[in-house]
């Protein structure tokens, strides 16, 4: 797994070497900051968590407490509570952002927490976890992030058939489950059916693209991204463009087809965004490197429930990936429960549970 990493940073650095534009390969975008400095800052986290780090009992509680006060953040703000929330964040479009900026980044750092509140209640049955569940799933469906809604739906799949045979948990499981559906069935009458009718575009989309109707508008313009961006991965396949120059290649090549008042820094899918600006052999390390965790994750988990959540988390967080992008804002946290999860499997820590 060392030599792993060793090399995918190499691939990275002589991405930035080679890059159409070295200088912004080393700090990437001026909005998005995720250039080759933050890119081997991710893999060094990696390291002395997969290295160094415990995975113990009191580090997930805090990591459900920390991100419960986030979500509830992001719920007054989306219900403009001036008077409890904090002014001067940048924001982008209609939803929660909370103190990132972006109802979808927000999506992808529930992906990470909500999956680990759930399993603590269903593991401690008290009311406290329960309540941070609910927080972080209501903010969730402020967000409207379809991403984080489809990794919700996975997650929720792989949860339940690890504990289909443990009655006590299903129990607790059927519960908490039902207290989210009369979440979501309140939030939309809140929101005049807005939420269910977001929900329904995700079923429409998918026909679109199926149908080629309107493909390229599909997925909030994803498919028209996605459609021209693999187009340039075999201008550079073997070192891509460069870390965070997505934006230099693609509106390039195809600026005159966006129209005035679109600009793509990213391609809006992780595995598709490494393709283009780091190479092939970046991609295909990249997924080496999270299949061999995940499904050592995984095999693990059967035996030992406690390593459940970081399951979860992982398979939450790359599921919403292939329709969303990394930012420094969620991605070091990703890259933590990485390591964790790696160290477990690979170095045979024990997760310490009191």
């Amino acid at each position: 797994m060392e030599k792993l990493i060793f090399v995918f940073a190499i691939i990275i650095v002589l991405s930035t070497i080679f890059s159409v534009s070295p200088s912004r390969a080393i700090t990437g975008h001026h909005r998005r900051f995720e250039g080759m400095i933050s890119l081997i800052s991710y893999l060094i986290l990696f390291y002395f968590s997969f290295n160094y780090g415990e995975f113990k009992d009191h580090y997930i509680k805090l990591f459900a407490l920390s991100s419960s006060i986030m979500g509830l953040y992001g719920i007054f703000q989306y219900f403009n509570l001036k008077e409890l929330i904090l002014h001067g964040v940048f924001q982008w479009g209609y939803g929660a952002y909370a103190t990132i900026g972006n109802r979808n980044f927000l999506g992808s750092y529930i992906t990470l927490f909500l999956p680990i509140n759930i399993f603590l209640y269903i593991k401690y049955q008290k009311k406290m976890y329960l309540a941070w569940s609910c927080i972080l799933f209501l903010c969730m469906l402020c967000t409207f992030t379809r991403s984080a809604w489809l990794a919700f739906v996975v997650y929720s799949i792989v949860l339940i058939k690890f504990i289909k045979n443990n009655k006590k948990h299903l129990k607790k499981c059927i519960k908490i489950y039902v207290v989210f559906i009369i979440i979501s069935l309140s939030f939309n009458g809140i929101t005049q059916g807005a939420l269910f009718n977001r929900q329904l575009s995700i079923i429409k989309d998918a026909n679109n693209v199926i149908m080629e109707e309107n493909a390229d508008r599909s997925g909030s313009g994803r498919i028209f991204i996605w459609k021209r961006a693999v187009k340039l991965i075999p201008d550079r396949p073997l070192l891509g463009s460069g870390p965070d120059t997505f934006d230099l290649v693609f509106m390039k090549r195809f600026g005159k087809e966006c129209g005035m008042n679109h600009h793509y820094d990213k391609a809006h899918n992780e595995y598709l965004q490494i393709a283009v600006t780091e190479g092939i052999p970046a991609l295909v390390l990249y997924l080496i490197i999270v299949i061999s965790i995940v499904k050592g994750a995984y095999s693990r988990a059967k035996i030992e429930e406690e390593m459940i959540p970081i399951v979860l988390s992982l398979i939450g967080y790359l599921t919403q990936a292939f329709f969303n992008i990394s930012v420094v804002a969620v991605a070091p946290i990703y890259w933590i429960l990485l390591g964790y999860a790696a160290g477990i499997i690979f170095k045979n820590k024990k997760i310490i549970y009191d």
